[in-house]
Parts: structure tokens; sequence; C-alpha cells
């Protein structure tokens, strides 16, 4: 158990005002307890009421996705000992440790009399010694078995040649079909035929457009997206990799982890080998585009058919309200075709994703 001071109060105070109750609101290093929890499943708060009223006390952890509360009504100079279980403990704003609330307040009630309480010690109890992991070092539940569960690299490796015949045999380099012949401008372009609208590839050959959003490893620009957090419940895990060796990029900050990225370079070696396998793979089961927010490594050095995707919100010149830009501005009008201009020459762009 931590605790303060046993012998010394932390605090007496008084509710005066007889339409609200008073609170103390304290984070956890001001009461010499430690800033994360995830070792501990009690909070125990002693509290006596010295006044010569019954007082309504409430002790409330406060996160800011929810609470964990308890209350307790206390006859005039009653002691009593508040016992809140931590097993839902809230979580803080934002990409924060889940065992870590933002703050605890104790408040008191007396209705239309004044109240004085003693709040004497504050403390945490350890939980039970009985962790055991649940997360395998490849992202999977421990336990429990199913087809193609993984076990060992070898498994991971020994999958990494599927899929790798030619592909389809109709289709020009594009992935339009050669089976119909358009005028070539070299450019991807929209032309009526009879009552529809339909694609033609820069060689003239119809293109039905068949893609997958999300091509990436992991994600970029500082997202955490698809990883797992892992810090201050590392006992969940039965292994988790080096920060420094040759799986240290699987971490994308000192929180999260990113086993599928990990199980991509235990599989691959390198992102470039990735690259080429994945488009491999797209191909061969009949893919021919690569949409909206897949990685640079990709899209970099395509091989196939993608779209671009443009994201506004990083002007702050457009902006007009919480990251939204004024699309009828005429200079927002220009910022994108001027963006868009420069990626003419570009003959695998099929088209342009645009993100407010």
């Amino acid at each position: 158990m931590i605790s303060n001071d046993k012998n010394k109060p932390v605090i007496i105070f008084r509710e005066e005002n007889q339409d609200s109750a008073a609170y103390f609101a304290f984070s956890s290093n001001a009461v010499g307890l430690p800033d994360y929890w995830n070792d501990f499943h009690v909070l125990k708060v002693k509290v006596k009421n010295i006044s010569g009223k019954e007082v309504i006390v409430t002790i409330n952890i406060k996160g800011a996705r929810t609470n964990l509360f308890i209350k307790k009504s206390m006859g005039p100079g009653k002691r009593s000992v508040f016992k809140i279980a931590l097993d839902e403990l809230p979580l803080t704003a934002g990409i924060q440790d889940p065992y870590k609330p933002s703050f605890v307040k104790i408040y008191a009630c007396a209705g239309s009399f004044p109240a004085e309480i003693q709040i004497g010690e504050i403390s945490l109890i350890y939980k039970p010694n009985n962790k055991k992991a649940v997360v395998d070092r490849y992202g999977q539940r421990i336990n429990g078995t199913w087809g193609n569960k993984i076990f060992n690299d070898n498994q991971l490796k020994a999958i990494k040649d599927e899929f790798q015949n030619t592909g389809f045999t109709d289709r020009d380099k594009y992935g339009g079909s050669v089976s119909e012949r358009y005028t070539a401008t070299g450019y991807f372009r929209l032309e009526k035929t009879g009552k529809r609208w339909i694609f033609i590839d820069p060689d003239g050959h119809p293109f039905w457009s068949v893609g997958v959003n999300g091509v990436r490893p992991t994600s970029e620009f500082g997202s955490v997206t698809g990883a797992t957090p892992v810090k201050a419940r590392e006992f969940l895990f039965d292994q988790l990799p080096s920060d420094t060796g040759i799986y240290r990029d699987a971490w994308l900050d000192s929180f999260h982890v990113s086993f599928y990225y990990l199980n991509i370079l235990k599989k691959y070696g390198s992102l470039n080998e990735w690259r080429n396998n994945t488009l491999q793979r797209l191909k061969t089961t009949g893919f021919n585009t690569i949409g909206n927010w897949s990685h640079s490594v990709i899209t970099d050095n395509p091989g196939i058919v993608y779209t671009r995707t443009i994201i506004t919100s990083k002007n702050q010149k457009f902006i007009i309200r919480k990251n939204i830009p004024d699309v009828f501005d005429t200079d927002y009008v220009y910022s994108l075709d001027s963006i868009m201009e420069n990626n003419l020459n570009i003959k695998m762009i099929r088209g342009f994703w645009v993100i407010l």
C-alpha cells in the first residue's frame, strides 16, 4: 500500500455556501501518490465528519471519458473509509496513459447548513500478483487457436510468396481492358459512350477502377492509427519489440507499438520488399488501383494506378473554423489547381482525394 502521512489530515474544509457543495481537487503527486495507478486496484480515503450535521461526501476520480465515484452519508462526528475499485479506471483526454487519472475530487454537501469534514489518510492498495499476458509477440490472443495463427517467424516468411503468379493477361500496364480501344491521350480521362461515362486509361483502353484504400504498413506523419497503446500496461503483452533493435520502427512513439508493422518487418525484412510483394499481390488478385490513405512508400513509386491525397486543412490561410477551410475562397480553388498541375505529368494518377 502507498499512502500519504497517516498521522496528519490532508485538509479540513467547510461548505458555507448554502446553495452548493464544497469540493477539494488534487492530483496524485500532490498528496504523495504515484502518477501511474496500473499496479493498484483500490483507492482508499479516510474521512471524518466534524460537523454537527449530517454530511453527504462524494469522492470522484475524474477522467475525460468517464468517472469513478462513491457517495456516502455521514452522521455528525462519524468516521468512514471510502474505497473505490480501480478496475475501470477512466482514461484521460487524448493519447494518454490509461492508468493515469486526471485528478480526484472530494465533495461535501450538508444541504442548507454549513459543513466541515476532515480528510485523513489517502492511499492506494496494490493489486494481487496475478498478472498474466493476454497478447503474444505477434499481437494475437495468447489463449485459443485458429487456422493460420502464427507461432513462429518461419510461418510468416513461408506465406510471403503466396499469390506470385503473373496476374491477368487481358489487361494493359494500367489495368485497363485490352478488349476495346479508344483515343489514347497519354493520360486518364472520361468519355461518354452511349448513355454512360467511362474511364479511359492513357493507352486508350476502358478502365474499370477496382481499388483498395489504406495500402500501408503503418501510419505516417505522427499518426498512431492502428497501433496498440502499451505504456503502463506492459504486463498484458508476452513480448514487446526492443525500441533500439532492428524492429525499433514498430514503436510509433513511446506509447504505441504497431504489431502489424512489426510482423511486416519480420516477414519481409524491409519496406521496399513489402512494397514489391504487395503490388504483385494486388495485381494477381485483380486490383488495379491504390486508393486514399495509402503509404508514401507505395505512392511515391507505385507501379500501379493510384489516387493522390490532398489535405487542405494543413494550410491555415483558408481555415475558418475547426480545421475546416473556406472552400468558396477563390484562392483556395487556385491552390488546389496548383497542386494538381504539379502532378500532370504523372500518368499513373487516376485522380485526387481532397481532404478537408
